[in-house]
This record gives structure tokens, sequence and C-alpha cells, in this order.
């Protein structure tokens, strides 16, 4: 089982920030389309950390639902990315 790294995008007026904000939606439906390219294992891990942190976001940060958040993260990751996949063949 993939360890869930402590990683939170910043939500301050960062330009990172304003990059997570401005591609929530892209990065939920579509992630290598987001960014352009083909996702390399380091850029997957970083859009599941930014999913998960989202599902936590929804939920307001209750305690307990942190492994559902990223497992959930990485499921809805990996079928984008394999729709995406499919698209560019």
């Amino acid at each position: 089982m993939t360890s869930v790294p402590n990683v939170v995008p910043t939500r301050g007026t960062s330009r990172a920030a304003r990059h997570v904000r401005s591609h929530e939606k892209a990065y939920q439906h579509d992630p290598a389309s987001a960014l352009g390219h083909r996702v390399t294992p380091e850029e997957r891990e970083q859009l599941v950390a930014e999913a998960a942190y989202f599902r936590a976001e929804k939920r307001d940060f209750a305690p307990g639902g942190d492994v559902d958040d990223w497992l959930e993260a990485e499921l809805a990751i990996d079928r984008a990315l394999i729709g995406s996949e499919s698209k560019e063949a």
C-alpha cells in the first residue's frame, strides 16, 4: 500500500496555489491534459496528494478519513490518467 505523504497544496497567494485553484477541476477530470503531457510517477503522486487534500477539505478535515481520501484520490486520478492515455493513442 502506498504511504500517504504529508503534502498539502498551499492555499495562499503563491503561484503554485493559484495554479492549483485554477486547475482544480481539470485535475479531477483529466489530469494529463491539465498538465499538457504524460504524467511522471512524481507528478501522479502530486496529483493524488492534491486530490486527497481537496477531498479532506470537502469533509472539513474531519479526523479519521485521511486514508480513505488518499485511496479514493488514487482511484480517481488513475481512472482519469487511463482515460487520457487512451485519448492520446
